[in-house]
């Protein structure tokens, strides 16, 4: 966990460009998306779209750390969009 305020959160998100604000702050955020399985991608590889980030886990596999500790309602568990439909 960042282990930082909501304000401080919401002024990263909000910065235009890089994100701005002190850099342990940053190096925080970073930090724990890594930990989270998340892959920062610069925009220098095979493929298109630029800089952005993506689930370093491989497809098919859990990204919970321990599946005993979270809660998961079967309900939810399909998929039950229209084909074509995402965000």
């Amino acid at each position: 966990m960042a282990n930082l305020s909501a304000p401080t959160l919401r002024r990263m998100e909000a910065s235009a460009g890089p994100v701005e604000g002190m850099r342990n702050n940053v190096a925080s955020v970073v930090a724990t998306l890594k930990n989270a399985g998340i892959s920062f991608v610069d925009g220098n590889y095979s493929g298109s779209g630029g800089p952005g980030v993506r689930l370093a886990t491989p497809s098919g596999m859990s990204i919970d750390v321990n599946e005993k500790e979270v809660v998961q309602y079967p309900e939810f568990m399909d998929n039950d969009a229209p084909p074509g439909a995402g965000g």
